[in-house]
């Protein structure tokens, strides 16, 4: 296309309109919002159809999920639009031996994911990938006070948790970019009242 003031008019107007489309979706060009809840807030037993359970057990107590099988992934039935999302969830610490619960990114089955989770005496927050059914720590962090409320956030390649409202250091993995799904996370003992309670996940 020849170099013309009329043509740099409309390479300007594309510009526009392609950042304006960004702006409205929260995100890139062409990717559609996307969200998903679940504040648990029904009858005891399985989480329910919007839930796949692909290893361990996870059910709902009293309006909260209970998790007490090692490994235990959950994920969400509807994926988002592109591998750049959230996943959120309030975990609650309780004894005698308590549990490790957190939200989950980028489930693309049992063995590959990444989860952010409170271990089981609240005494830290882990960011963990499971790749290949094998579990690495990415990061620790030091954590306040039950409940807390964790989100992990991926973008490309950069993974961020925040806990409590406050993000904390990005860390950066190639492992996991497929888009998968968010879900929920838990490893524990069935001697436990930890729970965790009002998940959400978006893409804004």
């Amino acid at each position: 296309m020849p170099v013309t003031p009329y043509n740099r008019r409309r390479r300007r107007r594309w510009i526009m309109m392609r950042l304006s489309i960004a702006s409205a979706t929260g995100g890139p060009a062409g990717v559609a919002p996307w969200s998903a809840s679940d504040d648990f807030d029904r009858a005891n037993g399985p989480l329910g159809v919007d839930w796949s359970i692909l290893l361990g057990t996870a059910v709902i107590v009293t309006n909260a999920v209970d998790i007490s099988v090692a490994n235990t992934i959950g994920q969400w039935q509807s994926a988002p639009p592109s591998a750049d999302y959230w996943a959120q969830a309030i975990v609650t610490i309780g004894g005698p031996t308590g549990n490790r619960m957190g939200p989950a990114i980028r489930i693309t089955d049992s063995a590959n994911y990444y989860a952010l989770f409170v271990d089981e005496l609240g005494s830290a927050v882990t960011l963990r990938k499971r790749v290949a059914g094998v579990n690495s720590t990415i990061r620790t962090y030091a954590t306040g006070a039950t409940p807390f409320t964790l989100r992990l956030h991926a973008a490309a390649t950069t993974l961020t948790a925040t806990i409590d409202g406050i993000p904390q250091t990005p860390e950066t993995d190639t492992d996991l970019a497929g888009t998968g799904a968010p879900g929920i996370f838990g490893d524990g003992s069935p001697f436990h009242t930890s729970r965790l309670d009002n998940w959400t996940a978006g893409n804004t």
